[in-house]
């Protein structure tokens, strides 16, 4: 079963940066839940195709991609574990 967390950032991204200690601080809780965590920059390959095939237009966004289920994005900083999975 596919369960992944695909972070979505860019270096050159204020708001990127404070999320980054945030979505750190809860990266472990989420493994231990069993997601796959990637954390990917926009301006890169593999993230731009993220960002493209999902319709994301701004960073940070943090994706939720989990089988038979249809994919979420959430916009912005997430403060939490479950700010994150509340759908």
């Amino acid at each position: 079963m596919i369960k992944k967390i695909v972070k979505l950032s860019s270096a050159s991204c204020s708001p990127c940066k404070q999320y980054e200690p945030i979505f750190n601080s809860f990266k472990s809780e989420l493994e231990s839940l069993g997601w796959t965590i990637e954390i990917l920059d926009v301006t890169e390959d593999r993230g731009g195709a993220y960002a493209q095939k999902y319709g994301v237009r701004g960073v940070p966004a943090t994706l939720i991609i989990e089988e038979g289920k249809d994919p979420v994005v959430k916009m912005g900083v997430v403060n939490s574990v479950s700010d994150l999975l509340d759908s």
